[in-house]
């Protein structure tokens, strides 16, 4: 195995710029290929743009350092050419920076200027595979990534949907357009192009009651008392119940993203039922056809869902992904660092779980650090282990959204064992499809909490 340095900026694939000697007049790699099991530095003023795919490597470069300094090494993918970039570790090294001045930097951006914050566009792909115990130590390394978001975060799932011929503010009757065939107590949500009829609200699960042909009562709890229904409502009214088959991976969505890009036949999601007051039910694996009003997974959905179970797409065009079997082992960490402002647009995720539709999880998504910005979490034992003030747009089928720490501020969190297991002053906006919301810790502030088997758990 050798030690490759970098002798100039270039290009990742122009081999003469690479050198086993850090001053030069060393030998070169014979190729791409050939760069497998090697070890790469990227000296001290030197910007290395990552033009190739290390996607089919055996094992993965054996370690990237990126040296600080005062004009410090950068690392920076490939964007003015469309292109799937992959940056493979071997397993037990490591993708590290140094510190001289300044830290070493990872830049993945619109035009690879330090700073500068446009998105890498959707069609180049800069993808780390960490191999096994092979981690991001980013505890001397300056992070900028910036992917291209979807359109569609998430969308809803239903099973039948039916429109809403008429509804009796007198007897609480409602009257669909063909007979709904639903049982007393199935679990419905209902929405509307302009007002629900009142009090009702979307993305609201309610039970049925007095069945009959086409007519309905709704209760808030199964076996309740009739909701009285106070006004007749505006516009589309469509009542739906939720995903029944467990042999089909097809299901029918509320949205069409059928011209969102990002959602395509493999892509990661997970499916999450939002809306379930049980344990916690989510789904990892990928997609493999999208249709307009359907989306098709790659293997058959694997319980009843209620209505409104949300398909979340986990996977960007940037990427750090891990297929470590560990569960303790970090895949961003920061270890002692407390230098803040990383910027990590992208998703963040174990894959060894995939496909595997039930508690297996493993690594953490990120651990320790300060003050840095992730988009998407999944797939990890814990999706934040700790740290201080790290904001997350989404975390999803994790076994722990958070595990500790202090002042993490995340959107969603959905689908985890634990929304929050612990810590001190989280905010969050919406923590649903847990079986404990929020289970302890202090000081937390958390606007809805849904379809937890417990909403809080403990905790001050």
């Amino acid at each position: 195995m050798a030690t490759y340095y970098s002798q100039g900026s270039d290009l990742w694939s122009t081999l003469t710029n690479w050198d086993t000697n850090a001053g030069g007049g060393g030998s070169d790699p014979a190729s791409v290929a050939a760069m497998d099991d090697q070890t790469f530095i990227i000296q001290a003023g030197h910007t290395i743009t990552l033009d190739v795919d290390m996607s089919g490597f055996a094992n993965g470069i054996a370690g990237l350092t990126i040296t600080g300094g005062a004009t410090p090494g950068m690392l920076v993918c490939k964007y003015d050419a469309d292109g799937a970039y992959h940056l493979k570790i071997k397993t037990a090294t490591h993708l590290v920076g140094t510190t001289s001045t300044n830290r070493g930097r990872l830049l993945a951006n619109s035009d690879g200027v330090w700073g500068n914050t446009g998105v890498l566009p959707f069609g180049r792909k800069f993808i780390i595979d960490l191999n096994g115990t092979a981690q991001v130590d980013a505890s001397n390394l300056d992070i900028q990534l910036y992917n291209t978001e979807p359109a569609n975060l998430e969308v809803a799932t239903y099973g039948t949907k039916i429109a809403v011929s008429s509804v009796n503010t007198g007897t609480d009757v409602i009257t669909l357009g063909s007979a709904h065939g639903w049982s007393a107590n199935e679990p419905v949500c209902i929405r509307s192009t302009g007002t629900l009829p009142s009090p009702l609200a979307a993305d609201t699960v309610y039970y049925v009651t007095s069945p009959s042909g086409a007519d309905l009562k709704l209760a808030l709890s199964s076996g309740g008392i009739d909701i009285d229904i106070t006004s007749e409502g505006t516009g589309t009214i469509e009542v739906y119940n939720g995903h029944k088959s467990i042999a089909t991976g097809e299901m029918n969505v509320l949205t069409d993203i059928t011209a969102d890009p990002q959602w395509v036949a493999t892509a990661a999601v997970v499916l999450v039922d939002t809306n379930a007051p049980e344990t916690y039910d989510q789904q990892r694996t990928t997609l493999s056809a999208v249709a307009a009003g359907t989306i098709t997974l790659a293997s058959n959905v694997d319980s009843i869902q209620y209505p409104g179970a949300r398909i979340v797409l986990v996977q960007r065009n940037i990427e750090i992904r891990s297929n470590g079997t560990t569960a303790a082992q970090a895949i961003v960490d920061w270890k002692t660092s407390t230098f803040t402002g990383s910027v990590l647009r992208c998703s963040i995720r174990n894959t060894s779980g995939q496909l595997v539709n039930a508690t297996t999880f493993y690594g953490y998504g990120i651990n320790t650090g300060t003050g840095h910005t992730v988009t998407t979490i999944s797939g990890c034992n814990s999706g934040i282990n700790a740290g201080t003030g790290h904001t997350v747009t989404t975390i999803s089928g994790c076994g722990t959204g958070i595990y500790y720490g202090a002042g993490h501020t995340v959107t969603t969190i959905g689908g985890c064992s634990y929304g929050i297991y612990s810590g001190t002053g989280h905010t969050i906006t919406t923590i649903s499809g847990c079986t404990n919301g929020n289970y302890g810790g202090a000081s937390h502030t958390v606007t809805t909490i849904s379809g937890c088997n417990s909403g809080i758990n403990a905790g001050t």
